[in-house]
């Protein structure tokens, strides 16, 4: 996985509150990419907070030059916020202190997550990563009800709104 930093800065700071683990939607569904393994990886953004119920924290980007070489920091380390509530542990980790994530609690989050794509308001950075570029349409669908849910969609493309709650991330719209 390869990243700019200056971009991570800008638009990967959604990806590290939001950390969604979906591909991109138009009219058609297509299934996210298997995991990437973390061994694997040459970057990580970490994303760091004081405890689970900050709600502001600070990211690092670490990169190796191969998978042996030990992680180094790469650029400067950058503010980002996470929900009202603070953290929980996604599904995926296990922690008995702490309840699990749930649609609706205000939290964000927290785990080890693939960055499987980017998006971000500006146009298309010189990464190695699919990028959606968000525009006014531009909805991420928080209603697990829907079959959109945990999805980043076009509203104009869907076609199909089954949803009541999403989050718009690109920009406001008078007509949405």
């Amino acid at each position: 996985m390869i990243l700019n930093f200056s971009f991570v800065k800008t638009a990967f700071l959604l990806i590290a509150i939001l950390v969604l683990n979906a591909a991109v939607q138009t009219k058609s569904t297509r299934p996210a990419p298997p995991p990437r393994s973390l061994s694997r990886s040459m970057q990580i953004l970490l994303v760091s907070a004081k405890n689970w119920s900050s709600m502001s924290g600070t990211a690092q980007l670490f990169e190796r030059k191969i998978v042996k070489s030990k992680w180094r920091p790469s650029g400067s380390v950058f503010p980002v916020l996470f929900g009202r509530g603070g953290l929980a542990p996604a599904e995926n980790e296990i922690n008995t202190l702490i309840s699990l994530k749930k649609e609706g609690d205000g939290k964000s989050p927290a785990g080890a997550f693939p960055l499987i794509f980017a998006f971000g308001t500006a146009e298309k950075p010189s990464v190695r990563l699919e990028y959606l570029k968000l525009d006014a349409f531009t909805e991420c669908i928080d209603d697990p009800t829907s079959s959109h849910y945990n999805r980043i969609v076009n509203r104009i493309q869907v076609g199909f709104f089954d949803w009541e709650s999403s989050e718009k991330n690109g920009g406001s719209d008078p007509r949405i």
